[in-house]
Parts: structure tokens; C-alpha cells; sequence
């Protein structure tokens, strides 16, 4: 049942609000210039986020929900990979 706020917030009775764990994107970026470059989530054509590639090559999106997300690196419209989370609290590995 969708949470109707103030309503359900001000109600009198208690609710119960069931949460889920969050799934993670990891891309994995190749090329001795991807540490400190950026990389950009995108679901649809909204941007979702953004994230710096660590030392290791990875940029880590967290507490993403079920969906299909693009992943590419800043300024690179040529190179996407496509992150399909199915379920909630799995790691789901992209190579860009």
C-alpha cells in the first residue's frame, strides 16, 4: 500500500513500512586514465547519479532499486554498457 503523506504520517494507528535493501552498480573502467574520471547513471534519460573512478578502476553506484540503468563515462557518448538490476541487494558488474 503507497504511503499518503501527511495523512498516514499524522494518523492516529501505527503503519508498518516495509523496506528493501538497495543493489550496487559497479563499472569497471579500463584505460590508464580512468582513475579520478567520472562516469554518469542514467535511467532513461534522466541522470541519476554520478561517480569518480577509484584507484581499482570502479566508480560504485549504491542504493540503486530494480531497473534498467545505463552507465558511461563523462564526456563519452560512444561508449555506454547497460546495468539490468533484477532484484534488490545484488552487485551488478558493468565493463566500460
Amino acid at each position: 500500500t503507497p504511503l499518503l503523506l501527511p495523512e498516514d504520517a499524522l494518523d492516529q494507528e501505527p503503519f508498518e513500512v516495509a523496506l528493501e535493501r538497495g543493489s550496487t552498480i559497479e563499472a569497471r573502467v579500463r584505460g590508464g586514465d580512468a582513475e579520478g574520471s567520472m562516469v554518469v547513471l542514467r535511467r532513461g534519460a534522466r541522470v541519476v547519479a554520478t561517480a569518480e573512478v577509484d584507484e581499482s578502476g570502479v566508480a560504485t553506484f549504491g542504493n540503486r532499486s530494480p531497473g534498467a540503468y545505463s552507465v558511461q563515462r563523462f564526456g563519452d557518448d560512444r561508449t555506454r554498457a547497460v546495468a539490468i538490476v533484477k532484484q534488490s541487494g545484488e552487485v551488478v558488474r558493468v565493463d566500460l
